[in-house]
């Protein structure tokens, strides 16, 4: 695994400079499959390795986003208009892909995953007019049930905030785990033929040879063998590291290092009441609809 010397500003071989050209986001909600999905997309070798979520540029937008509200008020003695803030916003998104691309030089395509960065998805669709989107989706009733557990894990390590303050309510994971959809699904127009929404649980059974479509989408070869190559993830995954920090651990899932199963797959019914399922159906009602859950 070869790494460059991390340098900006120098040739732009694959496009990412100016149009995103080889970029792949991964994105969609929490605990609904994101990682599986950018797993399979890195099992090639031929893109850069399984990175730690791409929480920077996810900062990094969502400072534009909230700035683009209050240019009248803050920016516009700095910038002039806000297509000037706009270019200038772009240019760091477009310099830290640069830099990726230069950390690891021999890679076809990047992959970032960052389920945070998602609702952000059509602000790069904008920026990156080649870039391309991976969207996850999941049973909410599992991928909450899913939430509880971290949540559980998390107040159990001390932690305060985010999913360890909700307890067991539903609602508000509810509202976390559609929060993350709405503004991608709110106008899907913008991305035109470049994002492909792919079921958690049509991955895990391969359903119709949905890893093949999201190989074809994505122009990346997807070595299915490799998934539970421990040795092939060791080297592959930086991620992996990170299991000894206290807040991440929380979220870290022994699957991540092994072969695809469906074993999580209809879990809600032994970590939920019927009760808390049933309010999980009412809150996603039009999600579990659309996309076929119930």
């Amino acid at each position: 695994m070869s790494e460059g010397d991390g340098g900006i500003g120098k040739s732009d071989p694959g496009g990412v400079l100016e149009t995103g050209r080889n970029v792949l986001f991964v994105g969609g909600a929490m605990r609904s499959g994101t990682t599986l999905a950018a797993r399979l997309l890195v099992s090639s070798g031929r893109t850069n390795p399984l990175l730690a979520e791409s929480q920077y540029l996810g900062a990094q937008l969502d400072l534009a986003e909230r700035w683009r509200a209050q240019f009248d008020l803050f920016l516009a003695d700095y910038f002039g208009t806000p297509a000037r803030f706009d270019d200038f916003s772009s240019a760091i998104a477009r310099q830290f892909l640069q830099q990726l691309r230069d950390r690891y030089p021999g890679s076809a395509n990047l992959v970032l995953k960052h389920p945070e960065s998602t609702r952000h998805f059509p602000l790069l669709t904008a920026w990156l007019p080649d870039a391309r989107f991976v969207v996850t989706v999941r049973d909410p009733r599992d991928a909450v049930a899913s939430m509880v557990a971290v949540g559980d894990r998390l107040a159990k390590a001390g932690e305060t905030g985010s999913l360890a303050a909700f307890g067991r309510d539903m609602r508000r994971y509810c509202e976390v785990f559609r929060g993350y959809y709405a503004p991608v699904f709110h106008d899907t127009k913008p991305f035109g033929q470049r994002m492909l929404i792919v079921r958690y649980e049509d991955i895990v059974t391969n359903r119709n040879d949905v890893i093949g479509e999201l190989a074809r989408f994505a122009g990346i070869e997807i070595d299915l063998a490799r998934l539970g190559d421990e040795a092939f993830w060791k080297e592959r995954s930086h991620w992996a590291a990170q299991r000894d920090d206290g807040y991440v651990a929380a979220f870290w899932s022994p699957g991540w290092v092994r072969e695809i199963t469906d074993a999580n797959v209809g879990r809600h019914v032994e970590r939920l009441s019927a009760a808390e399922i049933d309010e999980i159906k009412a809150h996603c009602a039009d999600f579990g609809k659309l996309f076929r859950y119930w």
